[in-house]
């Protein structure tokens, strides 16, 4: 697999990541008493995950 094939599909699956987690999130927010430090934990692997992706992004022909 190429480098470039790889980091999109590194993209692809962080992306993935990212989606699952905020869903995570919306369901954990609409519990009666949801647990704030799990949405908190949660809030932080996207962080790093767009910022991550953002690298990832900027690897590419034509996204510099």
């Amino acid at each position: 697999m190429g480098r470039n094939k790889r980091i999109r599909a590194r993209i692809r699956g962080l992306e993935r990541q990212v989606r699952a987690h905020e869903a995570k999130i919306r369901r954990e927010l609409a519990k009666r008493d949801p647990d704030l430090g799990l949405v908190r934990h949660w809030r932080k692997e996207i962080e790093a995950w767009r910022r991550q992706l953002e690298r990832l992004k900027s690897k590419l022909p034509g996204k510099r």
